[in-house]
């Protein structure tokens, strides 16, 4: 999956329960004259009635992504992103810890991370980590990492000269994701 509105309109769609409104010019009755408006072919709303005429750019634009943190947050999971030294940046989402903040409270301490990726933008790191959801893993294998050691994703595989690689398969399972 690319950034782009394709993936935007799936974010959308999928995290945020919106329509990704396709608009068709449509002759209607509105104040007892006929007139041609926009009107969605996919839920019927009229475009002076809706907040969103386009889909933001979630997957390319840091400002629209931040409402994917945003929303995560409010869920009560965290997007944790940081950027890498080769450019890139990572991402991963984590359980938020209890309201005191101090992980003592019964399922609300596990803050360890179910899967991290990556890619070459902010926006599309946020957006990837929200993508497990509603994404085959076959369209994330560009962007997740499987080792944690080099970082290595699924479609790339280990990095040249990672020392998980050279362990057996059964002590390397210990570094990659777990599904």
């Amino acid at each position: 999956m690319k950034a782009g509105p394709e993936f935007d309109a799936l974010i959308h769609e999928k995290h945020f329960s919106l329509c990704a409104h396709d608009w068709a010019k449509v002759s209607r009755v509105v104040l007892g004259g006929r007139h041609v408006v926009p009107q969605c072919s996919k839920c019927g709303a009229l475009e002076a009635m809706v907040v969103h005429v386009e889909t933001p750019k979630y997957s390319t634009d840091i400002t629209a992504a931040w409402a994917v943190v945003e929303t995560e947050r409010q869920r009560g999971g965290y997007i944790s992103l940081t950027p890498l030294p080769n450019g890139k940046w990572r991402a991963n989402r984590s359980k938020a810890l209890n309201p005191r903040g101090d992980g003592t409270a019964d399922n609300y301490d596990d803050t360890y991370p179910d899967s991290h990726v990556e890619a070459d933008t902010a926006p599309m790191a946020i957006c990837m980590a929200v993508a497990p959801f509603f994404l085959d893993e076959a369209d994330m294998a560009e962007y997740l990492v499987e080792c944690w050691v080099c970082g290595g994703t699924k479609a790339r595989g280990h990095e040249p000269g990672c020392s998980v690689a050279k362990l057996p398969p059964e002590i390397q399972r210990a570094f990659t994701r777990q599904a």
